[in-house]
């Protein structure tokens, strides 16, 4: 019996009400809304933790971050915790991890060290694609990319963004003609619409009116809440105005632009 081949395909801080198929909203997620018509969407699916570090923990570890390790996101799995890789790559898979990681214990970014249950020719976590820009582009990236101005000035366009690099390097390993000989597990992790929000210009061009209206959890005072719950809340700077809409162009673009890389990677499966 062929075993199968598994893609497993993350987004970062994409919540399901700024995918079509879950909110009927206009927000061109056209290709995770095909992936979701011609499969299985889950309506009562929850993260074991809402920080970065501890819920990936949970997704790769299949196990909560009080036995794992992690709690907060600069601490990693303990070195005795298998991950996904690990078991995929002992039943005899190749194992591939293309894009954000955020599991080694560092920063954001990562160390760009591959982890040695995944193929590390095709490692490419947030230190890799660092290391291919210039200190300028590194300090556009981080904070200097916040308009359609700032982005033509630059000459941003897709080839720039992690993303777009993510989905070539996920594009070339499904069409290598070797991934017919061994079964294979391909996780691609993009950050997006995670900050520091980057995508071409004309992304950001079409959602410079959006907005998106919320409803009477805008105005939730969270009083029902744990005091950190509010506390983390008053910390955090708001996009959503007194009428309860929420206004985030830079968001609504690179939620829109992770879904076309999403789609390169699902076209290049079409024979």
């Amino acid at each position: 019996m062929t075993r199968p081949n598994f893609l497993f395909i993350m987004t970062d801080t994409q919540a399901t009400n700024m995918v079509g198929c879950y909110s009927g909203k206009p927000l061109n997620t056209n290709n995770i809304d095909n992936l979701a018509a011609e499969g299985i969407r889950f309506n009562s699916a929850y993260t074991c933790s809402p920080v970065c570090t501890p819920a990936r923990a949970g997704l790769f570890t299949g196990i909560y971050a009080n036995q794992s390790g992690p709690w907060t996101n600069n601490i990693a799995p303990g070195k005795n915790i298998s991950t996904m890789g690990r078991y995929f790559k002992d039943a005899g898979y190749h194992t591939c991890y293309i894009g954000k990681w955020h599991l080694d214990g560092h920063d954001y970014f990562g160390t760009g060290e591959c982890p040695p249950e995944w193929d590390a020719d095709y490692w490419y976590d947030g230190a890799r694609y660092l290391a291919e820009l210039t200190d300028k582009e590194i300090g556009l990236w981080r904070n200097g990319l916040n308009s359609i101005d700032d982005l033509r000035a630059n000459n941003i366009d897709e080839t720039f963004t992690w993303a777009h690099r993510i989905s070539n390097r996920a594009v070339d390993f499904l069409q290598r003609p070797e991934r017919s000989a061994t079964p294979f597990l391909l996780v691609i992790s993009y950050d997006e619409p995670h900050h520091p929000f980057t995508c071409p210009a004309e992304y950001l061009e079409k959602y410079q009116d959006f907005y998106y209206d919320l409803g009477a959890k805008a105005h939730d005072s969270l009083v029902d809440k744990p005091e950190h719950h509010r506390l983390w809340a008053q910390a955090m700077p708001s996009p959503v105005g007194e009428d309860g809409r929420y206004r985030h162009p830079l968001y609504f673009a690179c939620n829109d632009f992770v879904d076309d890389q999403i789609g390169r990677v699902m076209k290049s499966l079409t024979p």
